[in-house]
């Protein structure tokens, strides 16, 4: 949370943390819905890499972590 609003460039951001890359995201409540979005941004060059949005109803929500973290874990061919 400390980078929350921050205001320097990714890759500083990225080299202070050790990483390579950033995972970013928003959570959105709208009535009975809950949409989620989240990026992967290679911070060195600071381009995306990959994105997602997913769309659930607000008792389905608590799902959404979860399957962000298997999407995100998942090997590509």
């Amino acid at each position: 949370m400390q980078y929350k609003g921050a205001h320097r460039p990714l890759p500083q951001i990225a080299r202070e943390l050790g990483v390579d890359e950033i995972l970013e995201g928003s959570v959105t409540r709208y009535g009975d819905q809950v949409h989620m979005t989240i990026q992967l941004i290679q911070a060195a060059s600071d381009s995306h890499v990959w994105a997602e949005s997913y769309n659930r109803g607000a008792n389905e929500a608590v799902s959404l972590p979860r399957q962000a973290a298997l999407t995100i874990a998942k090997p590509t061919a």
